[in-house]
């Protein structure tokens, strides 16, 4: 897959999230085009995707409907914990441009969950003053228009008819907030992918389109990608060498039913091979698909689709990290209370040096030298 040269590419560079489930309190700050993240059973893995789906299904759909999915507010709010789930990205619309934070906070009331606060801010410059275009409290918003808001700009105060729903959400759709808007884009589409679950794709849970179909769009947008996934088929898979490029083609495009668990890696190939439609992608348990030739073979797609985008990988699996580097590689851990903590491993002692003496990633996890801040 060729990366788009020339297409701007937003990417996530900061996650913060207090009172989500068993993260408490967690800080990922640096993350880079590829994110791997690794941890115990328990650490935290599977929700830190999930926190990525939750942001985007808000949006889609609103607080209430994202929040009960997960079992009502008691059930989202981490235990023990009384004060509301509170979650900001920092993320940059291109690598030139002002890094923007947007906060969200949610809470519960009498009639449910509901936006609490909500903001956007940036800053422009290295001496430019912090400007917040869009601030929504109480049900009011107030937001400043135009390509760069300015903090002397003067902002529009609106009331928004309900607080289920995101302020972003809603002043996103209109063309005077570009910045809001574009915002609003990326975010809703994130494609999130848990292991047993539906995928969330722009907020929505939803069925891939027919391989058949979603593989002649890509034929037709991007022919080069769509030849790089049948031949990747047809070099990886044992079915696929059976087949024959040509064959194989024919049936991919016909929408047949391929050999074996095809049709999943064919899925997922049709997904990695179109970034600027889905700005970041995040998958879980890669492994447990794929035999160790497939996935590493795999692994090269994500690195290759993160040069377009960014992806989010969840694995334990030794031969991922290996082709990893170091600041590349994050570590869930969980303490005695079930709070955890994210560490990225090129910050930890000694890793650093093991790598520059040729020790693999994967040989350090599975033996016990990844370890946390509180380790």
């Amino acid at each position: 897959m060729q990366e788009c040269k020339g297409i701007a590419v937003p990417r996530l560079e900061a996650l913060a999230v207090k009172n989500y489930q068993i993260h408490q309190r967690l800080e990922m700050r640096g993350l880079t085009p590829y994110v791997v993240i690794v941890g115990e059973n328990g650490s935290g893995k599977s929700t830190l995707l999930d926190i990525l789906a939750f942001f985007a299904e808000c949006m889609a759909y609103g607080v209430k409907v994202a929040v009960n999915r997960r079992g009502g507010f008691e059930a989202l709010r981490s235990k023990g914990q009384s004060g509301p789930v509170e979650i900001a990205i920092k993320y940059r619309e291109r690598p030139e441009a002002p890094a923007i934070i947007y906060h969200l906070t949610i809470d519960q009331g009498p009639a449910g969950p509901y936006v609490a606060e909500e903001w956007v801010q940036w800053k422009r410059g290295l001496k430019g003053n912090i400007c917040r275009f869009l601030e929504a409290k109480n049900g009011k918003c107030a937001v400043i228009g135009g390509i760069s808001p300015h903090e002397q700009d003067v902002s529009v105060n609106e009331v928004l008819e309900s607080n289920q729903y995101l302020a972003v959400g809603i002043m996103g759709q209109f063309s005077q907030y570009p910045r809001i808007s574009a915002l609003r884009k990326y975010i809703l589409s994130w494609q999130v992918e848990l292991s047993g679950q539906e995928r969330v794709s722009g907020g929505i849970p939803a069925t891939w389109p027919e391989n058949g179909e979603a593989a002649r769009a890509l034929a037709r947008l991007f022919p080069e990608r769509f030849q790089h996934a049948v031949s990747f088929l047809n070099e990886h898979t044992l079915s696929g060498r059976q087949i024959g490029f040509g064959p194989l083609q024919e049936m991919i495009l016909a929408g047949d039913k391929l050999p074996g668990g095809m049709n999943r890696v064919l899925e997922r190939l049709l997904l990695l091979a179109q970034p600027e439609f889905h700005n970041l992608m995040a998958f879980e348990n890669l492994e447990a698909d794929l035999y160790p030739t497939l996935l590493k073979a795999f692994q090269q797609e994500h690195r290759q689709a993160s040069r377009s985008g960014q992806v989010f990988s969840v694995t334990n699996s030794p031969l991922l990290l290996d082709a990893c580097r170091s600041d590349e590689v994050w570590l869930l851990t969980s303490d005695a209370q079930g709070v955890s903590e994210a560490c990225r491993v090129d910050e930890m002692p000694g890793i650093q040096r093991a790598v520059e003496q040729g020790a693999l990633l994967g040989q350090l996890w599975s033996e016990g030298y990844f370890i946390g801040k509180k380790g």
